[in-house]
């Protein structure tokens, strides 16, 4: 199925792209033409494309609660992939029950805790730099900096040891594929992350400890969470926490690349960086998915009627770039407003690490680029290729020389 635009068709989605950092030009002829488009997931399944900004904005705070994410775990639901979506999941829960493993967990994320984690993330970013000075160009940046800064960090916050991090790192790899070769490949390596985060927690639980696995484990032991809350929570984080911020990482990377003058003054005006944070996270979606939910009654999106049963989603990345909302959307202008930019989500599923995000790039981004000022790209950006995830734009390589 091909992915041109046609007028009351079904296009394959994700979109093509020729390149990992093209923005494919069917987003924009959705946003002008069909804001409620139906597409074709990889596993066959139709849903409705909602591309335009404000109608996104509408269906993530959900005022009247008419957006299901519990209906997802049903077995005809529609789904990014082969495995479905296990119940319990912040992104598979409504309101109530999704505030209260929200509650557990924010505690965690709050900015008096980022702000105490900085001295660490600065700490293992200037490490892993004075690693990649002792390396010959061109060097893998994946590899080097933008996968171990955000695993090291979520996994510190969460209480998994060092010698853990490689493990959920391909555990969460292959939950994200949408090539796997069939569900029970999935559900095996699913199998073993759960095994692991119990038998942490029962090392937590002998060994108590002020990190969240620790908080968690207390507050089983209160009764306010079972086992599958627990693996279902931690299973979560350990995927938003560090894949998501590796995606930011490497498209914020390329972006300033792309914009010299802007890189100039980013690296000489600490004023500045948490504007340019704040843009990068706009212009550069960390995926072509975004929050899937099922309606519960009819409604009306950008002047198309959807039925109740109906799955909307809602592709944040492309919601980020709709002219009705920032003028020149494609261009990287951080002076813009654009602190109501989607790439945290909003309303109930809004981004619980979102202060921690906003900390690794701002550490990562700043130490990169003044360690390395003649840091460049040592291959075409239209070589730049991504892997095959529905959630995620995580790239094979990044190679880089300076």
């Amino acid at each position: 199925m091909d992915s041109s635009f046609k007028p009351g068709g079904c296009p394959a989605f994700p979109f093509a792209r020729a390149h990992a950092y093209e923005h494919p030009e069917l987003y924009n002829q959705l946003q002008e033409h069909e804001p409620a488009a139906k597409v074709t997931l990889p596993t066959g399944d139709v849903v409705r494309l909602v591309t335009r900004f404000e109608d996104a904005k509408e269906i993530l705070i959900d005022r009247e609660n008419i957006y299901s994410r519990k209906l997802l775990c049903e077995p005809d639901a529609p789904w990014f992939s082969t495995l479905r979506p296990p119940p319990g999941m912040l992104t598979t829960s409504d309101p109530p029950e999704n505030m209260r493993l929200r509650r557990l967990a924010a505690g965690a994320f709050t900015a008096r805790k980022v702000k105490a984690m900085e001295p660490q993330m600065q700490a293992t970013t200037d490490r892993l730099l004075d690693a990649m000075e002792e390396m010959t160009p061109p060097v893998n940046l994946v590899e080097t900096l933008s996968l171990p800064v955000p695993i090291a960090m979520i996994c510190q916050l969460l209480g998994v040891p060092p010698d853990g991090e490689a493990l959920v790192h391909d555990w969460c790899n292959s939950l994200l594929t949408v090539t796997a070769d069939s569900p029970e490949e999935l559900m095996a390596q699913q199998m073993k992350m759960a095994g692991y985060i119990l038998e942490l927690a029962e090392f937590k639980r002998k060994e108590p400890s002020d990190d969240l696995m620790g908080m968690l484990v207390k507050s089983m032991d209160e009764g306010k969470l079972n086992d599958g809350d627990l693996v279902m929570l931690i299973m979560f984080l350990c995927i938003a926490g560090h894949e998501t911020t590796l995606s930011m990482i490497n498209g914020a990377v390329v972006t300033l690349l792309d914009n010299p003058e802007h890189l100039k003054r980013f690296v000489s005006d600490p004023s500045c960086v948490d504007a340019y944070v704040e843009e990068l996270i706009r212009i550069n979606p960390i995926g072509d998915g975004g929050p899937l939910a099922i309606l519960t009654e009819d409604v009306e999106i950008g002047g198309t009627k959807i039925s109740a049963g109906e799955a909307v989603l809602v592709p944040v990345g492309a919601c980020n770039r709709d002219k009705r909302r920032y003028e020149n959307p494609a261009e990287f202008i951080p002076e813009r407003d654009n602190r109501d930019h989607l790439g945290f989500g909003g309303g109930a599923h809004s981004c619980l690490g979102a202060p921690l995000a906003r900390a690794e790039l701002r550490i990562v981004l700043t130490s990169l680029f003044k360690r390395f000022p003649t840091l460049r790209l040592a291959v075409p950006r239209e070589e730049l290729q991504l892997k095959p995830t529905m959630s995620l734009h995580t790239l094979h390589t990044l190679p880089m020389t300076w």
